[in-house]
């Protein structure tokens, strides 16, 4: 049996569900940090970076409703 090489390519809904996944994955990492933070320039950071998570989820979630 001949094994071929097949070419997979996700199209773009597909691709906008994967990046949601991804930016949910990120947030949750970032606020379990959080907890942990000594620092308070750390505490910052994390918080302007979970902000902008958030509004990417935001703006990721409107573009799938745009498309429905």
């Amino acid at each position: 049996m001949k094994l071929e090489k097949r070419e997979i390519t996700l199209n773009e809904q597909d691709s906008v569900f994967e990046m949601i996944c991804l930016e949910k994955l990120l947030a949750e990492s970032y606020l379990e940090s959080l907890f942990f933070v000594e620092r308070k320039e750390v505490g910052k950071f994390l918080t302007e970076a979970i902000n902008e998570g958030v509004q990417t989820l935001f703006s990721l979630q409107n573009l799938v409703k745009e498309k429905e």
